[in-house]
């Protein structure tokens, strides 16, 4: 039962939706809360205590339309911190500012994309203030209950799932790098590695493709292995879109390559890797999910987008529409840190028909590829700066939401020197 009346929740859905995240989602709230709520103030306070708490109220949680104002309004607080007024108020409108980070509503206005189409992180107002890897709604949450318990000795609230468990979360795009591969796409390597002179290359590559020597992309045994070490159940999206382009998955028909997969985690933790290319079909991903559910056993419920293409409303429209629960697309490809303020999972608002929804955003704040590819970092310094992300985040209640590539322990190509980074990084969730 929500906080508001319902007629209240009906003309002023973003205010329901506040309220639910904080009191009910975030906070252990043992006792009846009072609400009273006008166009310049909200008024909450324990029922039949005498204080109250005000918070200003901005005007934008009232509106039903998508406002570029509201981002401008936004950078004029981001960098704020919650503080109790002379007259008992608080000091800005923390409800709208943490519901600008959790709706993502910059991403619903008018942005330059990336040329694949996605959401840039320098576009966010987080970077552009300094501030993506400071976990924002988590702090201003944090903030919020100890200005509560300042005012309401009394009537304290605490922090629900303080720590919640970290967050280990494995993408297959390629279960194997030549073994199993076609023959026409073996010929194809073949002779891309002759044609710029590398006959060793081309030569281990057949070896590889006769079973002669390990594939490098082969890390199954061994990551499960990490995984029962550290006690760790990871969460694990397998591509199962048409092999091409940037799609470049094996099929799940291979009885091999299926349970090497499968043997990662239980069915009801395996969930869609949607292709780029479902990302413009509603039919494709359909198509998809149908695909992995036939080998897996029973429909997937979570889901998140290959190279993160993630594009508001239209993704999260057709997982809800195909019954998918949860999305763990939510965060930056070319920079670790929190691209919704926040280390923890959230329902996902709506902005254009400007309702709740019961799909559940489970974000993560640091991606091997980001440290190995785009930041050029070294295994060492990349360790260093999951363990600077984790840090942020268990400083406000939160937890580490990491994605790794089930290829990385092999060595191979890119990850050369990398060896080591899929334990040092368990190491650090399991702590």
């Amino acid at each position: 039962m929500g906080l508001l009346t319902s007629e209240q929740e009906k003309q002023y859905p973003r205010i329901a939706y506040m309220l639910d995240y904080l009191f009910q989602q975030q906070f252990d709230l043992r006792y009846e809360l009072t609400i009273s709520l006008s166009t310049e103030h909200m008024e909450l306070y324990p029922a039949g205590c005498e204080k109250k708490l005000c918070i200003p109220m901005s005007g934008f949680l009232m509106q039903s339309t998508i406002e570029s104002s509201f981002k401008e309004w936004f950078m004029d607080f981001a960098d704020q911190r919650i503080e109790v007024t002379e007259d008992g108020g608080l000091n800005f409108d923390v409800l709208a500012a943490q519901f600008f980070l959790l709706s993502r509503y910059e991403e619903y206005l008018t942005f330059e994309a990336d040329s694949f189409g996605r959401y840039q992180a320098k576009n966010s107002s987080l970077f552009k203030k300094g501030l993506l890897q400071v976990p924002l709604v988590d702090r201003w949450t944090m903030d919020f209950m100890n200005r509560w318990n300042q005012i309401f000795p009394q009537h304290r609230i605490q922090l629900r799932n303080v720590h919640e468990e970290n967050l280990l979360t494995i993408d297959i795009d390629k279960a194997y790098a030549i073994k199993y591969a076609s023959p026409f796409h073996l010929g194809r390597t073949l002779i891309k590695s002759l044609v710029h002179g590398s006959i060793s290359e081309a030569w281990w590559k057949w070896r590889v493709w006769f079973g002669k020597e390990q594939d490098p992309f082969d890390q199954f045994d061994h990551i499960k292995k990490l995984n029962e070490r550290y006690g760790l159940e990871p969460k694990v999206f397998v591509l199962c879109g048409e092999s091409k382009g940037y799609d470049q998955n094996l099929g799940l028909e291979n009885e091999h390559i299926r349970q090497a997969i499968f043997s990662l985690a239980k069915p009801s933790s395996i969930g869609i890797h949607p292709s780029i290319r479902s990302t413009t079909s509603f039919m494709v991903l359909s198509e998809e999910l149908d695909y992995l559910a036939r080998h897996l056993g029973q429909k997937p419920g979570m889901s998140r987008q290959h190279f993160l293409k993630l594009s508001l409303p239209q993704s999260y429209d057709w997982l809800c529409e195909l019954g998918i629960k949860e999305d763990y697309t939510m965060g930056y490809a070319e920079v670790p840190g929190f691209r919704a303020g926040t280390s923890k999972a959230f329902y996902w608002f709506q902005l254009k028909d400007n309702k709740s929804t019961p799909l559940k955003v489970v974000p993560f704040s640091v991606m091997d590829t980001t440290l190995c590819d785009y930041m050029a970092l070294s295994c060492e310094e990349a360790v260093q700066q999951v363990k600077l992300i984790k840090d942020e985040a268990i400083k406000y209640g939160g937890r580490l939401g990491v994605l790794l590539h089930q290829e990385s322990p092999g060595g191979y190509g890119r990850w050369k020197g990398w060896q080591n980074f899929y334990e040092e990084v368990l190491k650090l969730i399991s702590e």
